[in-house]
C-alpha cells in the first residue's frame, strides 16, 4: 500500500470516529446516549449494541484490522528472511559457529611454540578453515594445518600459507 493510500485510509478512519462522537442527537435516536445515564446496565448494553452495529456498517474498521495485520506481516517477513542462510550468506548460527572455530584455531596456533601465530591469518566459512600468511619453514605451515584440523567443528582446512624466501 502506498503512503498516500495509507494516509487516506487513516484520515477516513479518523473522520468516521469523530463523526460518531459529534452527533449526540443521532446517538440518542439510535438508543445510545451519555455513558453516565440513569441506568448504567442499559446504557452499557446500548453502547455495546451500537458499537457492534457500527462495526458491521463501517467496513473501514474491518479494513483497519486488515491493514494492521498486513503491516505486521510486512515488517516481520524481512526480519525472518534476514536470518535465513543462502548459498552465499551464512545464517546467524553458522556465523557464530565459524567465529568460535576461528578463535579456537588461533588459540591453538598461539599456544604452539613452533608456529608464529601472528603471521598466520585464520578465516572460517561454514566449517572450512582457510590459513594464509607467511611462515619461515614448510614445517611451520604443516604444523599450522595439523593444529587447525584438530579443532572440533572443522570440516576441512585450506592451506594458503606461503613460505618466506630466504634473504
Amino acid at each position: 500500500m502506498s503512503r498516500a493510500a495509507a494516509r487516506s485510509a487513516r484520515r477516513a478512519i479518523a473522520r468516521w470516529g469523530r463523526r460518531e462522537h459529534r452527533d449526540p442527537a443521532g446517538a440518542a435516536a439510535r438508543g445510545g446516549g451519555h455513558p453516565h445515564a440513569a441506568d448504567p446496565a442499559a446504557a452499557s448494553a446500548r453502547d455495546s449494541e451500537s458499537r457492534l452495529s457500527n462495526h458491521r456498517r463501517n467496513p473501514a474498521m474491518m479494513n483497519r484490522r486488515s491493514m494492521l495485520g498486513a503491516a505486521a506481516a510486512a515488517l516481520a517477513l524481512p526480519l525472518l528472511a534476514a536470518c535465513a542462510p543462502t548459498a552465499t550468506r551464512q545464517s546467524t548460527g553458522e556465523y557464530v559457529d565459524d567465529a568460535t572455530i576461528t578463535a579456537r584455531v588461533k588459540a591453538r596456533l598461539v599456544d604452539d611454540p613452533a608456529v608464529k601465530a601472528r603471521e598466520v591469518k585464520v578465516e572460517t566459512y561454514r566449517g572450512v578453515v582457510q590459513l594464509s600468511g607467511f611462515v619461515a619453514t614448510a614445517a611451520e605451515a604443516r604444523q599450522a594445518v595439523e593444529l587447525a584440523r584438530g579443532v572440533p567443528g572443522v570440516q576441512s582446512v585450506k592451506n594458503d600459507i606461503l613460505i618466506k624466501p630466504a634473504p
